[in-house]
């Protein structure tokens, strides 16, 4: 259930009526907001309970072989570079032969969002040679924490913030790497349906 903090005095809100009459107007709500109850405006800030909007889990994962590109680019560049290097690299598969052997991912290797440290890659059936820029590698196997956020891409921050809470709260420690794996095309989902799944490898 979602968690409510109302700021100011407690007593503004004095029966279970107004609290639900508050509770109804908040739901879908996640920022700071005026809210009117029995014709008077109470400050309200709200914060959602984040693990119950994105289960998280712990799982062991195989080894995964990819082709990929490595750059740096400012995060409002990124959705032109991931198009550009998925068009690169698929056409490197298709020349040795090859298909995708999984969905399409990313992954952060810092969070400057002015110089983000970023590899745009391609699942495989085996490690495959590379060309240029592209090259083939191998996500180790290992133990991963991981969620599904299903929407647009860049709101996807209270589900990473959900993924770190659960870690944390499991007593684990994340490497640093955060891969998104794009489970649905965006040519074929409209955005409010398109689901990502988040993974933090876990040291």
């Amino acid at each position: 259930m979602a968690k409510y903090i109302v700021k100011g005095q407690p007593g503004n809100l004095t029966t279970s009526e107004d609290w639900t009459t508050c509770q109804t107007k908040l739901a879908n709500k996640s920022s700071e907001v005026y809210v009117d109850v029995s014709s008077s405006a109470y400050l309200v800030e709200v914060t959602k309970d984040n693990k119950m909007n994105f289960p998280c889990s712990i799982k062991e994962q195989d080894a995964q072989p990819f082709l990929a590109v490595r750059l740096r680019t400012p995060v409002t560049e990124l959705p032109a570079r991931l198009g550009e290097s998925y068009g690169a690299i698929m056409a490197h598969l298709d020349s040795l032969g090859q298909q995708p052997a999984g969905m399409p991912f990313s992954a952060s290797y810092n969070q400057d969002m002015n110089d983000l440290d970023v590899e745009i890659g391609i699942p495989t059936a085996e490690i495959l040679p590379g060309s240029g820029d592209i090259y083939g590698s191998e996500i180790p196997a290992g133990r991963v924490a991981e969620c599904v956020f299903t929407g647009s891409y860049n709101k996807m921050e209270p589900a990473y913030q959900a993924l770190a809470e659960f870690v944390a709260e499991q007593g684990e420690e994340a490497t640093g790497i955060a891969y998104e794996i794009y489970i649905d095309d965006p040519g074929e989902v409209p955005v409010s349906e398109r689901r990502t799944l988040i993974v933090f490898p876990l040291k």
